[in-house]
């Protein structure tokens, strides 16, 4: 794998969000008055159109196919949400021709929140969900701006205090359910299973920590077959749309070195949720580089880290070197594994990255990835097969 380009952006980037048609969204400048909201042309290779925004950004989401109607396969127009720190507010975006943003509607839930969306049979269209880090519950909004039922999350597990929600990932399970993944400032993680109805709590799954450190980040992918993007939206983390497997990755703040990058599966053990350690990855052996992980993404085959360091790691499942228990069975474990990558290209932490199918604008069928950092760059690695 290799730095195929680099595009400069304004100022550091913490934000990536592909929006289709080799198009990004990037958040730089984030904080303060320069807050702004970059659109990024693969195929050009550049920032085509810049925009300024009100504040600090906390999340970044979109809705496939939602614009001003019902979702629709002709109604493709790019829905936007972002969440701003300390003000409470969350801002609609309508992306026309992925070129011009429209500000659609502000929404005030007088507290910080992060922001992910999934889709609700009953509603024929997404809803988003917001969650609270101070006080670990979330609320679940129609789109068009009604309220649901907020829900709050256990503060403690197991008599142990899990501190802030500090991470959140929203994941289909079939045709009925919705998982989220709640990461939390001890390490814990929780899983729950929703109904995408009804949006009542079917089940509650705890996780104990692996490592002691907040989960920055939280990322899943279904274990299967496919272009492993079952949601549509050219980043390539889809989930188990049929029920199977859900491949589960947790990124680890840590100032020391140890295992920051955790691998989970997600399965139905006799009709209950069943959530067990498959890998472990440690993003920094050095007692100098800093080992923690700003986030990390699932892909079809892997997991790819944004480090503290300034590097990029890829790892294929499979690989990892404390646990002999593997993602996959003995025939595979006989197979010949991918060796791990480490890709050098930022001048510090490197803040967010995604994967783009099929190895990017041009370069056929591979793997490919957009990386930022704190030196303003988007770094664009790519790999044929």
């Amino acid at each position: 794998m290799s730095l195929k380009f680099s595009i400069r952006l304004p100022s550091p980037c913490p934000f990536i969000l592909p929006v289709g048609n080799g198009h990004l969204l990037c958040v730089s400048a984030n904080g303060g008055d320069g807050a702004a909201l970059s659109i990024v042309s693969l195929t050009l290779r550049r920032v085509t159109k810049t925009y300024p925004l009100r504040g600090q950004v906390l999340g970044l989401a979109r809705c496939e196919g939602e614009g001003e109607g019902e979702n629709t396969a002709e109604n493709t127009t790019p829905l936007i949400l972002l969440s701003y720190r300390s003000t409470g507010l969350v801002q609609k975006l309508l992306l026309d021709d992925y070129s011009k943003p429209t500000s659609v509607e502000l929404v005030d839930f007088k507290d910080d929140c992060f922001c992910e969306t999934f889709a609700s049979p009953s509603l024929k269209r997404s809803v988003f969900l917001c969650a609270a880090p101070t006080d670990s519950s979330y609320t679940i909004y129609d789109l068009r701006g009604d309220s649901r039922e907020a829900t709050s999350v256990p503060s403690h597990v197991e008599g142990s205090k899990t501190g802030m929600l500090t991470s959140l990932r929203v994941m289909r399970w079939g045709a009925v359910d919705t998982l989220i993944a709640l990461g939390f400032e001890s390490g814990h993680l929780c899983v729950e299973r929703l109904d995408s109805a009804t949006f009542e709590i079917r089940e509650s799954s705890w996780h104990l920590p692996a490592a002691e450190e907040p989960i920055l980040s939280l990322s899943s992918h279904c274990d299967g077959d496919g272009d492993g993007d079952s949601d549509g939206d050219g980043d390539g983390d889809g989930d188990g749309d049929d029920g199977g497997p859900i491949m589960l990755a947790a990124g680890y703040a840590g100032e020391e070195p140890g295992f920051n990058v955790i691998v989970m599966k997600v399965v139905e053990v006799e009709g209950s949720l069943s959530v067990e350690t498959v890998g472990k990855h440690m993003t920094s052996k050095s007692e100098i580089a800093r080992p923690g992980v700003n986030a990390v993404k699932c892909f079809q085959g892997g997991v790819v880290s944004a480090g503290w360091d300034g590097r990029v790691r890829v790892f294929f499942h499979g690989t990892d070197s404390d646990s002999d228990s593997g993602i996959h069975g003995e025939e595979e474990k006989k197979k010949k594994k991918k060796k791990d990558l480490i890709l050098k290209g930022h001048k510090g932490s490197v803040r967010d990255v995604v994967e783009v199918l099929g190895g990017g604008i041009g370069s056929g069928n591979g793997i490919g990835f957009v990386s930022s950092g704190e030196d303003g760059k988007l770094n664009y690695w790519t790999s044929v097969l």
